[in-house]
């Protein structure tokens, strides 16, 4: 339950650096999703961020590029991060050492929020 939280506020950070990066300095999706994963790069060079976490800024990463029309609001962050870090500790064993298994946690974790943004919406 632990590894919960402490995912939960990394995907949170990492999400809102990626998205502040973007918006803030104009960087375009690509730019900020790179600037947010050098900073984790060298961060777990540096000061020895565990590799887990370091893979939760590059999903997080993935994450933050997505649209403003999708994620435009702070309890977006916060709901994805939930979203997030559930995909990430049910999917990461099972596809560990698979090519792609980080951006497909992303890409799951944004469908699922966008579709329960989208349902939500209409009750």
């Amino acid at each position: 339950m632990l590894y919960f939280f402490k995912y939960y506020l990394i995907f949170s950070i990492g999400i809102s650096a990626t998205i502040f990066f973007v918006r803030r300095f104009s960087l375009g999706p690509v730019g900020g999703a790179s600037l947010t994963m050098i900073l984790a790069g060298i961060s777990e060079n540096y000061i020895n961020l565990q590799t887990d976490y370091a893979n939760i800024f590059v999903v997080s990463a993935f994450i933050g590029m997505s649209s403003e029309n999708i994620i435009n609001q702070i309890k977006d962050i916060l709901l994805i991060g939930i979203i997030s870090s559930i995909c990430y500790i049910n999917f990461y064993s099972y596809f560990k050492g698979v090519g792609g298994s980080l951006g497909m946690c992303a890409f799951v974790s944004v469908s699922i929020f966008y579709i329960l943004k989208n349902v939500t919406k209409t009750i």
